[in-house]
């Protein structure tokens, strides 16, 4: 089973150290630093928080009550508990000497999941962002790959928001993958085009096109008389 590398660090606690000429991490002492998100809409995040509410990822701030535990697997059999509505599982946060939640944005580092996967290597670290872009009578809109299954069953609960073209769709997933510091784009469903493959190139990132599967064209798209 592939592990999930550390990822939280601070210069006070040093939770985990960096070997010069080697990309891993190492752990060098426990804390709590792993918590629990779920994905929503389009291949959006939130967080768990100790009073049971759900934060999303936008609005995370320094110092957030989020739910921690000390290790990946108590995480994950936390989220066993919660209902299975968004895929809840167990994602790694930055902390800082007192144990408190330090956002991506202000530490400029990252939180790793069980859908975007970074696999390090000696080049460079690869980051991989999977979305499934639908058609139905509304347009053309997606989600994260993990909550395909779902979308298929109760798309009126995961379409976010539809687009005209599948490249506007296909466009909308490429900048959440940007968002993500994604270094490959993977694209599933019958919306998904190749298109979007020059576009993603030019800002150095590998789109994959898969055979799109008829499951995921819930109703033919007609476009609107002008």
């Amino acid at each position: 089973m592939r592990s999930r590398n550390t990822v939280a660090r601070n210069g006070c606690a040093q939770l985990a150290r960096w070997h010069s000429g080697r990309n891993t991490w190492k752990e060098v002492n426990m804390s709590k630093t792993w918590g629990i998100a779920r994905f929503y809409g389009m291949g959006s995040m939130e967080y768990h928080l100790e009073s049971g509410a759900w934060l999303p990822d936008g609005k995370l701030y320094n110092g957030a009550p989020i739910r921690l535990f000390e290790s990946m697997e108590a995480a994950d059999a936390a989220a066993e508990d919660l209902p299975r509505t968004g895929g809840p599982h167990g994602v790694q946060f930055m902390v800082d000497s007192q144990n408190r939640v330090v956002t991506a944005k202000s530490s400029k580092a990252f939180l790793q999941t069980k859908n975007l996967q970074r696999e390090h290597s000696t080049a460079k670290e690869q980051v991989k962002a999977e979305f499934t872009i639908f058609e139905d009578s509304s347009g053309y809109w997606g989600v994260a790959h993990a909550l395909e299954a779902a979308a298929i069953a109760m798309p009126e609960k995961h379409r976010a928001s539809a687009y005209p073209t599948k490249i506007g769709a296909c466009r909308h997933a490429f900048e959440l993958a940007l968002q993500y510091g994604a270094t490959e784009l993977h694209l599933h469903g019958m919306g998904a085009t190749t298109s979007i493959k020059r576009e993603a190139a030019a800002k150095g990132i590998k789109a994959h096109i898969y055979w799109p599967s008829i499951t995921t064209r819930i109703a033919a798209y007609v476009r609107p008389k002008k």
